[in-house]
């Protein structure tokens, strides 16, 4: 049979134990919590960076259209001087 001695030294062995998980939980959570920021912030600036890359693409493209819209009209005219002589 147990002492009351023995119960008490195994019941502050348990909470012991249990504290000492529950201070490696904390760490580990706050941890987490730090890589989870961590990641966060790369994604955003990686998004940053993509909406940037697209808006330059976007530019690029309309620059491109007017630059093949004003070499159609020059065409048509060089045609049509062509046509009128």
């Amino acid at each position: 049979m147990k002492t009351k001695e023995s119960i008490i030294s195994e019941y502050q062995q348990e909470v012991k134990e249990k504290d000492t998980n529950y201070a490696n939980l904390q760490a580990k959570q706050e941890k987490l919590s730090q890589v989870r920021e961590q990641i966060e912030a790369e994604l955003k600036e990686r998004l940053t960076l993509t909406q940037a890359k697209i808006k330059g693409l976007e530019t690029q493209l309309l620059n491109l259209a007017k630059q093949k819209l004003t070499k159609q009209k020059e065409a048509q005219k060089l045609v049509n001087q062509l046509e009128e002589k």
